[in-house]
């Protein structure tokens, strides 16, 4: 049994070396065999791949590889579809929300804010996903102290909230 542990672990320590594997999830604490990998044979290169990548680590607990796979996401969409696309919007939100759950909330202010100019262009101001991230750019400068900026935002989220509802 210990030279079938060994050369399992050789094999994982060369997967891991050779970058095949991204990352590994535990989908059961209580059973063992349910172990899974998540295999990335080819590079990542597209804003999907980066997304995809991103949500893998984020699942697999390694934040520092997470929040290098959306920051490439934002740039990814930026670069590939211009820079009012939803896809950065999208990108830029959960960017910032995963930052605000590791407590990063420095970062996740710059992220929001790009989030919000995306959105408040291309959904307009009224959108309720616009709205959305509006109240959470909204927390973050709370928690940073910026509350004169926040109660800006949260007074403009309430007028959009009523127009949004006044409209059904």
């Amino acid at each position: 049994m210990k030279a079938k542990n060994y050369h399992l672990r050789k094999l994982v320590v060369l997967l891991v070396a050779s970058n095949i594997i991204s990352a590994c999830a535990n989908v059961d604490p209580n059973n063992p065999w349910t172990n899974i990998f998540i295999w990335r044979t080819t590079p990542v290169r597209t804003y999907d791949d980066y997304m995809a990548a991103a949500n893998d680590n984020v699942k697999a607990g390694d934040s520092e590889a997470a929040l290098a796979m959306y920051r490439k996401a934002v740039e990814t969409a930026k670069s590939e579809y211009g820079p009012n696309d939803l896809r950065i919007g999208t990108s830029a939100s959960y960017l910032a929300s995963y930052c605000v759950s590791l407590g990063l909330v420095g970062e996740a202010e710059i992220y929001y804010k790009k989030a919000l100019a995306v959105y408040s262009a291309s959904l307009g101001p009224d959108n309720p996903e616009t709205i959305r991230v509006r109240n959470a750019l909204a927390d973050v400068l709370m928690k940073l102290f910026k509350v004169n900026e926040a109660n800006e935002l949260l007074h403009e989220s309430k007028s959009a909230s009523n127009k949004e509802s006044k409209k059904h």
